[in-house]
C-alpha cells in the first residue's frame, strides 16, 4: 500500500473487516490442521512451518491495521504439551 490515505465509508471498512476476520480464522484452522499432520515431524519443520504461518498472519493483520485501524489483540493460546 501506499502511504497516501484514503477515506472509505463504514460499509467497505465493515467489509474490509469481515474478509480479514474470516481470512484470519482460516488460517486459524490451517495451523490447528498443520498441527496435527506435523506432529512426528521434526521440530525444526515443524517450527518453520508454524513461522511462515505466524508471518503470513502478522502481515495480515498489519494490512487490516493499515486499512481500518488497530483491534484489540486477541491472544492466542497454545496446546497442551508443546513448550
Amino acid at each position: 500500500m501506499s502511504g497516501r490515505k484514503t477515506t472509505l465509508d463504514s460499509g467497505t471498512v465493515a467489509r474490509i473487516d469481515r474478509i480479514t476476520q474470516m481470512l484470519l480464522a482460516q488460517l486459524e484452522a490451517q495451523t490447528q490442521a498443520a498441527l496435527m499432520l506435523l506432529e512426528e515431524a521434526p521440530p525444526e519443520q515443524r517450527e518453520a512451518f508454524l513461522a511462515e504461518l505466524a508471518e503470513l498472519r502478522g502481515r495480515l493483520v498489519r494490512l487490516r491495521a493499515r486499512v481500518i485501524g488497530p483491534a484489540a489483540p486477541v491472544l492466542v493460546g497454545r496446546r497442551a504439551g508443546q513448550g
